[in-house]
């Protein structure tokens, strides 16, 4: 199974994950892969997500593990705590200038 989020701004980000455990990052207006790693070698990958920014990315698999990414260079930067089972869903909360949650829609609506 495979996952993609998009980022718009300048150029378009996809970041994709795949059932054999690799992780792609794809610039949408170019239409070319910029990216492919191997996130989770003997996992599948459920879940993945970009930051607002693009700059970081997060992936979720069956090994019950969260990988926090850069994605200029696919450098690790967290394993966040395993999980007693598959992680199915991963995301990144946007926080207003309030220190409130929002969606990535209300926070372009402000």
């Amino acid at each position: 199974a495979a996952a993609t989020t998009t980022r718009a701004d300048v150029d378009q980000f996809a970041l994709c994950g795949r059932g054999d455990g690799r992780l792609y990052t794809w610039s949408l207006s170019r239409l070319k892969q910029i990216r492919m790693w191997v996130a989770h070698p003997q996992a599948e990958i459920n879940d993945c997500a970009l930051s607002p920014d693009g700059m970081l990315a997060l992936s979720g698999s069956d090994d019950g593990t969260v990988k926090l990414w850069q994605t200029a260079d696919a450098q690790l930067v967290r394993l966040l705590q395993p999980c007693s089972g598959p992680v199915v869903g991963c995301c990144f909360t946007v926080l207003s200038p309030d220190q409130q949650p929002r969606t990535r829609q209300q926070q372009q609506q402000q």
